[in-house]
């Protein structure tokens, strides 16, 4: 059987053997929501309404818990937020930075409470 959805969902087997006897078991099956999560290794804030935002993407995540810090190549941290709708639109202190990579890191648990760490470097393209 495949299940749609998550949840957790009541079974029952039951079984004839071939002397006529019947027996039957009940169960329940537990389908938790999956995790993904994904950040690209690049993005361009050129203003052509295409990837113009960095942030990460994924599910069965509690996007409460999302926190994204942004440094540059000597350490400054020069972006942070703890939304999902406000990524990254490659300024600081409202100036365009320079083409280069960048560090980020991002924190957040998934939907069953379980703390995440993703740490990685993002190139800007102008």
């Amino acid at each position: 059987y495949t299940y749609l959805d998550t949840g957790v969902f009541i079974t029952w087997l039951t079984v004839t053997t071939v002397d006529g006897c019947i027996g039957s078991a009940r169960g329940e099956v537990r389908i938790e929501p999956s995790f993904t999560f994904y950040v690209p290794n690049a993005f361009t804030p050129n203003g052509d309404e295409r990837n113009d935002y960095f942030r990460g993407y994924g599910e069965g995540v509690d996007w409460d818990t999302y926190q994204m810090s942004i440094y540059n190549r000597w350490g400054e941290e020069i972006y942070y937020t703890n939304s999902i709708d406000q990524p990254w639109d490659g300024t600081f202190k409202g100036l365009p930075v320079e083409m280069a990579t960048y560090v980020y890191v991002i924190r957040l648990n998934d939907v069953n409470g379980n703390d995440y760490v993703f740490r990685d470097g993002v190139s800007l393209i102008r």
